[in-house]
């Protein structure tokens, strides 16, 4: 069992000889960075962006002959 030191102001509230109901310990609390809506909708956002950006940076067509090579391909 883990010795844990009180600080003076604290209250005790985990012993050792009461029932194990008494003595349960809160849950942790969660990381609610992703589990906003608004985080998730920025995130979507920058995903939608950098898929956008990529997409036109692979699209660009310098010349007739990258047309005409697209066209032939598809």
């Amino acid at each position: 069992m883990k010795i844990s030191i009180l600080k003076p102001e604290a209250v005790p509230t985990i012993f050792p000889e009461a029932p194990s109901y008494l003595s349960v310990l809160p849950t942790p609390k969660r990381k609610t960075s992703l589990a906003l809506s608004i985080n998730r909708c920025v995130k979507e956002r920058k995903s939608v962006e950098a898929t956008k950006s990529a997409f036109i940076d692979s699209d660009i067509i310098a010349r007739f002959e990258a047309i005409q090579e697209k066209i032939d391909r598809s």
